[in-house]
């Protein structure tokens, strides 16, 4: 067990789910440096390198070109890993989800619950932070490096139920499913930007078209909307294909988490927990496996986790 308040051994062992999410975090972190930073590289350099000729510039075999695209995408790969720390947790992470310190009633009862999971899992339970969310809904989530998020909704469980689902949330950390996504988060996010800015600018020219009135004005509108429409489609395209993997992922990763729970000696108090989870939510129709809801999921059916659980 580590020392009180040290977070630096927080029982980390990436699984298979976590591993297989690497070749689709490489992808999209190649659609953002094929699409965003090999174009940004490529002003930089007209405009830096040789602003009086600019058709001198800007070719990959140009130093200037390859020195740009190097140091834009050499930064903003090596500071992807600080998403993943103790400061993203508390700045970042915990403010985009809503996160909130625990009310003194709220943490009179579940201290004791979290500081049962994690002798059980022989981590020292300093080395992660429990949170809240107002949200009333039954959930719970897993964030960051190492936050686990109780909605205020999930509090109507019993006390070993609750245990169950804290093992769950810990289960996701502990095998490196947060980490796996917050930088699929980060290396997608100036893809994702360009796709918003040029559909922006797609439906903006189509629009305009519609305003101007000269036949001849119309159609140059137009032609620019599809010029520009040609690389949101394949963004499109790209991010929505490693979207579903990662989703598909994710719903292994349901299972893992499950497993870890169960492990730390809570088999049955999940299992109850899914139950209950079920009666209020309900799963998909049985007869739809391929429906865009289900592939858009990050949660497998309730009954296929409490089958897999036993």
């Amino acid at each position: 067990m580590s020392s009180p308040g040290d977070r630096s051994n927080q029982g980390k062992d990436a699984t298979a789910s976590a591993l297989a999410r690497v070749p689709v975090l490489f992808a999209i972190w190649l659609v953002s440096v094929t699409f965003v930073f090999v174009p940004l590289a490529w002003l930089a350099t007209n405009w830096i390198a040789d602003p009086v000729d600019s058709s001198a510039a800007g070719v990959a075999g140009d130093p200037f070109f390859a020195i740009a695209l190097g140091a834009v995408v050499g930064s903003w790969t090596i500071v992807a890993p600080l998403t993943m720390t103790g400061w993203a947790d508390r700045h970042v992470w915990m403010r985009r989800h809503g996160c909130r310190n625990l009310s003194p009633g709220e943490h009179s009862r579940l201290d004791p619950l979290w500081q049962d999971v994690f002798v059980r899992a022989r981590i020292h339970p300093d080395a992660y932070l429990l949170r809240m969310s107002d949200q009333p809904v039954q959930n719970a989530f897993a964030v960051g490096d190492g936050v686990i998020t109780l909605d205020r909704g999930i509090l109507e469980m019993d006390d070993v139920d609750l245990k169950a689902i804290i093992g769950h949330e810990l289960g996701h950390h502990v095998r490196r499913h947060t980490q796996i996504n917050g930088l699929a988060l980060w290396f997608g996010a100036p893809a994702r930007m360009l796709y918003g800015l040029l559909l922006f600018l797609v439906f903006g020219l189509i629009r305009l078209a519609g305003f101007l009135s000269g036949c001849s004005w119309a159609l140059i509108a137009l032609l620019l909307a599809f010029l520009v429409a040609v690389p949101a489609i394949a963004l499109f395209l790209l991010l929505g294909i490693a979207q579903l993997l990662i989703r598909l992922l994710d719903r292994r990763a349901e299972f893992e988490a499950d497993r870890y729970s169960a492990s730390l000696g809570y088999r049955t108090e999940m299992v109850n927990a899914l139950t209950e989870l079920r009666e209020i939510y309900g799963d998909p129709e049985p007869n739809k496996p391929w429906s865009p809801a289900r592939l858009g999921s990050t949660h497998p059916p309730f009954a296929d986790r409490i089958e897999a659980l036993g």
